[in-house]
């Protein structure tokens, strides 16, 4: 094969076709050849025909005088031209050239070769991206000038896309991935900061995990004022228990940092009075809904309804203090086994680590004041935060001391990893 055949050779029926179609009507399109040195540029099986089948008055193109970089750019161009070429065969040609002159800009690659400078500048981003070719500042236009490259054009940007542009970091990416979005661009970049905040050698021990019966209504004196970085909890959803939102809502007013998140997750059946008795000591914010699709099994007789979600409350002490935005959106996991059979009303693992995900870091002090089984608290180990958690029920108490226990057995075993929810966390 000769180093300007630029694909592989042709399967036996086309080259079959090929040999037909020559010996019915000829040679039409030129076989060029290098004058200097008789290598074949293009042609390579109407000549290899030819030459089986005796045929000698086919036409010839000889060129002489070429570099090794023109010959190479001939036989490209004249493929792209001439020949019903796939997208991938045509992104070879357009990477083969890149491989030969990445100091050339797109406009001048893509006007050399008959394409779109966009097909282009796609294939010298993933070049670039697997470093095949090397990531060039200045770049030669069609009229031979040295210009500055420039980064991928957004078209009438907003005040934000305009101040995302002025970010080094975010031009560059939007060049590195071939975005035409300032905004997408730095989304990308807080998913890589998020998923690196995951990642922490930080190892817990027990003395990290405080478990207490406790009755709230105490207001829990065991927790010491403006020392939690956030309280996750699944309080009771029925009536008889209404009254202990107000308790919440001043417990985590108390113990909470300031601008730090309280946030609870309830049923739908009383959820004005719940809004009302938690908006008496904290500042409400936001309400993200917890889709279950295993939940049309449960019915609300006296409202006629089978939910399919629960309502997840966001309230914030003071003045919010992040700047990560939060998808309102969560969708729970299938049931991991303990989730319902440990407490009646028990929740997946799984699903509160993507709420701790949403709202905290790893090192971060937790607070759940239901903690019931310990789900929250098995959650808080396995994302390297540390746990405090309490349960009127002693019973329950012994659970969650065992099951947060196992965690951290299991945290010993395992090196720190990013897993595939933190790569795919959002902001």
């Amino acid at each position: 094969m000769s180093k300007y055949q630029l694909f592989e050779a042709l399967t036996p029926e086309e080259y079959e076709a090929l040999k037909a179609s020559i010996i019915a009507v000829g040679v039409r399109v030129p076989v060029v050849l290098c004058g200097d040195t008789g290598e074949v540029i293009d042609g390579h099986h109407r000549k290899a025909i030819c030459d089986t089948e005796g045929i000698t008055d086919y036409p010839v193109e000889k060129v002489y005088g070429l570099s090794e970089y023109e010959k190479r750019h001939m036989a490209r161009s004249l493929n792209i031209a001439r020949r019903q070429l796939t997208q991938e065969q045509r992104r070879v040609l357009i990477r083969e050239q890149l491989k030969d002159t990445p100091e050339l800009s797109d406009r001048a690659i893509a006007a050399s070769l008959g394409v779109s400078d966009k097909t282009v500048g796609v294939q010298r981003r993933e070049l670039e991206r697997r470093a095949e070719i090397p990531h060039i500042e200045k770049t030669i236009d069609t009229l031979g000038r040295e210009q500055p490259r420039k980064p991928v054009g957004v078209i009438n940007p907003t005040e934000r896309q305009e101040r995302l542009l002025n970010n080094p970091a975010v031009v560059e990416r939007m060049a590195a991935d071939g975005l035409t979005s300032p905004v997408y661009a730095m989304r990308r970049i807080n998913k890589e900061l998020i998923a690196a905040r995951e990642v922490t050698d930080l190892e817990l021990s027990e003395a990290d995990c405080q478990i207490f019966c406790a009755d709230i209504h105490n207001g829990l004196p065991e927790v010491a004022d403006n020392s939690i970085n956030a309280l996750i909890t699944d309080a009771p959803y029925e009536a008889d228990y209404i009254e202990l939102y107000s308790d919440l809502g001043r417990i985590a007013a108390r113990v909470l940092r300031e601008g730090s998140p309280l946030i609870v997750m309830t049923g739908q059946s009383h959820l004005p009075e719940v809004i009302q008795r938690l908006g008496e000591h904290m500042t409400y914010n936001w309400t993200l809904s917890y889709q279950t699709p295993a939940g049309g099994s449960i019915q609300i007789h006296n409202r006629m309804t089978m939910p399919f979600w629960k309502p997840v409350l966001w309230y914030i002490k003071g003045k919010l203090d992040s700047k990560k935005y939060v998808y309102d959106v969560i969708t729970a996991p299938p049931p991991d086994g303990d989730c319902d059979t440990l407490h009646p009303h028990g929740q997946s693992v799984q699903g509160f680590e993507e709420i701790l995900r949403r709202f905290t870091n790893p090192g971060d002090i937790i607070l759940d004041c239901f903690a019931g089984s310990g789900t929250t608290g098995v959650a808080a180990v396995n994302l390297k935060r540390k746990f405090i958690g309490c349960d009127i029920s002693a019973d329950y108490v012994k659970i969650a001391r065992a099951r947060v226990a196992a965690a951290l057995d299991a945290q010993k075993e395992e090196p720190p990893a990013i897993t595939p929810e933190a790569q795919e966390a959002i902001i």
